[in-house]
């Protein structure tokens, strides 16, 4: 009790008090956690088919496979039907001018072509307030020095988070996390304002489909000089702070809070339930890439069974769920964006480390920044879930091949610092792993955990711009379901150990070696 009491203090006193964030008390039965990304591409058409007010999203990028042209498609639709529907999107400058096919600029032009004039239709291109280092010819490389990495969507009054992008590979056979908050206005509010902020200090698509820069914002085009830089920065900083403002509450006191009681978690068999989760698990992510066309993936929909079915069923998430009574759960948000001088997440991390006795972390792509190892020591039952090289998106990937084995060295450095860590490496035939969180136990079950787009990385405290959410709940119902979401993403791993390193498929070279020092703030 002890513990889950100091962590809810401290949760209260930096983001509430401190960084005047606001929070949000939702019901454990609004809450739907997803475990596959068929489930998220499903959820995402299902968002997009019974939005009236808004839809909101934020992404680093949007993928140009039918998968996603299909999505398109239903959104371009409903703006038709639905003419006062605002819309509101937001990726990354240097990431949504590259693609295979078409890029995310190119995508996305026709939207605004197809409903010009139309102030609803809001498309933002955020770059960071960064001078760029990478000459012409090196653009891609550009991404490396920092990315707008949110991923948030909001349909009318319904948040989804997750940190997957909207891309293919994250809608098939990619493993990440998916949140579904039901029906909680206000925490729909601040999520649309926060998008919209970062949107205010972004490119931004004119009529005619143009990039440009809003009259009141500093020149962010090219490389900046210091005035420039600084300008922005602090223009980005009052957004949030602005944000911020118009959410928070004057009554957010401490005495809010109930107090934590010591309540078991129900005796049942957790190992046949999760056994039983895994079971279930559908088999159509292989379908989904055999698809060619926007007009197979209607196909595909329509074919599906009722309680997955988007087009004629109740697929993509189920609101008689609503009536079921559940307790509370408190989410308190953070902004990371260390480029603009606004630290949050990371200030907060460091300040929960130290409370926890038992914390599971997982992230796609782990190199935790060095102040993390002093902290992390001093949790008693600490366990890491990362990417095997072979489950590492970068594997294979022409130039980008070199990424896994750097990762892989940089879990081999943190396997001989944090001794008292179980490491695991997320493997799975076909698969790549995507997923980040984090889970703190006590005896009553998980009470907390984190989400969002962080990797809890240096290039996520030092680079790119991140959102988080921090779930709080004393509910014995939804402790169960947290526990059974994280044991099922370590369902497809393996302990670590040392032999793992001497694996000659991956073994750690001197140039691996160097290149992951020199690289490291970048990973």
């Amino acid at each position: 009790m002890e513990e889950r009491a100091k962590v809810l203090d401290l949760l209260h006193k930096t983001l509430v008090k401190d960084m005047h964030y606001p929070f949000f008390t939702i019901k454990s039965h609004q809450i739907q956690i997803f475990d596959s990304p068929v489930d998220f591409y499903l959820a995402l058409c299902k968002g997009i088919r019974v939005s009236y007010k808004r839809i909101i999203l934020s992404s680093l990028y949007i993928g140009d496979g039918p998968l996603e042209r299909f999505l398109l498609d239903q959104l371009f639709n409903r703006l038709e039907v639905h003419k006062s529907l605002r819309c509101n999107i937001l990726v990354d400058y240097n990431r949504g001018h590259r693609g295979k096919y078409f890029s995310s600029y190119a995508l996305l032009k026709s939207l605004k072509a197809n409903f010009n004039p139309n102030p609803n239709v809001r498309v933002g291109f955020y770059k960071p307030p960064v001078t760029n280092i990478f000459p012409g010819a090196l653009y891609g490389a550009r991404e490396l020095q920092g990315v707008q990495h949110t991923k948030v969507a909001v349909f009318d009054d319904t948040v989804f988070l997750t940190g997957a992008n909207m891309s293919e590979n994250y809608f098939t056979e990619r493993q990440d996390r998916y949140f579904l908050f039901k029906d909680h206005t206000k925490f729909a509010d601040f999520c649309d304002d926060t998008v919209n902020s970062l949107i205010d200090c972004s490119y931004q698509m004119d009529d005619d489909a143009r990039l440009v820069i809003p009259n009141n914002q500093p020149i962010i085009r090219g490389n900046l000089d210091k005035s420039s830089r600084s300008d922005f920065k602090e223009m980005i900083r009052n957004r949030i702070k602005m944000t911020k403002f118009l959410h928070n509450k004057e009554e957010h006191e401490k005495h809010q809070f109930k107090s934590p009681r010591d309540s078991a978690m129900e005796e049942k068999n957790e190992e046949k339930e999760l056994a039983e989760l895994v079971n279930k698990e559908k088999d159509w992510s292989s379908r989904f890439k055999k698809i060619l066309t926007p007009e197979d993936v209607f196909n595909e929909l329509k074919d599906m069974p009722h309680s997955l079915n988007v087009i004629t069923g109740d697929g993509g998430w189920n609101s008689s769920q609503l009536t079921v009574t559940g307790e509370d759960v408190i989410i308190f948000p953070s902004i990371q964006l260390p480029q603009a001088g606004v630290n949050d997440d990371r200030l907060l991390i460091e300040a929960l480390l130290p409370c926890f006795s038992e914390l599971k972390i997982a992230s796609g792509y782990m190199g935790f920044p060095n102040s993390f190892t002093p902290l992390l020591k001093q949790v008693k039952a600490l366990e890491l879930l990362c990417a095997s090289p072979l489950a590492n998106g970068f594997l294979g990937d022409g130039v980008k091949n070199w990424i896994p084995f750097m990762y892989r060295c940089l879990e081999k450095e943190i396997f001989g610092k944090l001794t008292n860590a179980s490491l695991f490496e997320y493997q799975r035939e076909g698969w790549t792993f995507h997923g980040k969180g984090i889970w703190a136990s006590d005896k009553s079950g998980t009470y907390l955990t984190a989400l969002g787009s962080s990797n809890f990385s240096r290039r996520s405290y030092l680079r790119d711009a991140e959102f988080m959410v921090y779930l709080w709940t004393d509910c014995p119902a939804f402790k169960k379901t947290l526990m059974i979401e994280q044991q099922k993403l370590w369902t497809h791993s393996y302990r670590v150990g040392r032999e793992t390193f001497e694996q000659k498929q991956f073994k750690i070279g001197l140039g691996t070696k160097v290149l992951t020092k020199l690289l490291r703030s970048f990973l």
